[in-house]
């Protein structure tokens, strides 16, 4: 059996990244991620996780940003959607039922009544929703 020192495999389910554009209130939201760090995503786009609660009320370009990135956490919803139910994001970061053509990010462990609901979801990255 081999002894290793370090494996290089980070088995946490969050992570810090850099934001690469000023964010507003990102607790409870999905984040997108390019070149320049974490920002909000275009509606249905791929997102890299979900904002902690815990993070800042206000993080600047380059501030640091803690992201859940896999496992079982807790998002905005953006409208409302069953358990069960697959789910993408709006442009504001929040989780609404992925439709066909959008990146499914998470499943609905619990329904949301309305846009504001704090739910809980599998965070999955399963791709995108076959188009019609």
């Amino acid at each position: 059996m081999a002894t290793y020192e370090y494996s290089g495999i980070n088995s946490s389910a969050t992570i810090s990244l850099l934001a690469g554009a000023a964010l507003t209130n990102p607790k409870g939201i999905a984040l997108a991620l390019d070149e320049d760090g974490v920002k909000l995503p275009s509606a249905g786009a791929d997102v890299v996780g979900i904002a902690l609660l815990t993070n800042d009320d206000a993080i600047a370009v380059g501030g640091r940003v803690d992201v859940q990135i896999k496992d079982v956490g807790k998002v905005f919803a953006g409208g409302s959607f069953d358990q069960g139910d697959l789910l993408t994001v709006d442009a504001t970061g929040k989780a609404v039922k992925a439709t066909g053509g959008k990146t499914v990010f998470a499943r609905a462990l619990a329904p949301a009544s309305a846009s504001g609901d704090l739910v809980t979801v599998q965070i999955m990255h399963c791709g995108v929703v076959p188009s019609a």
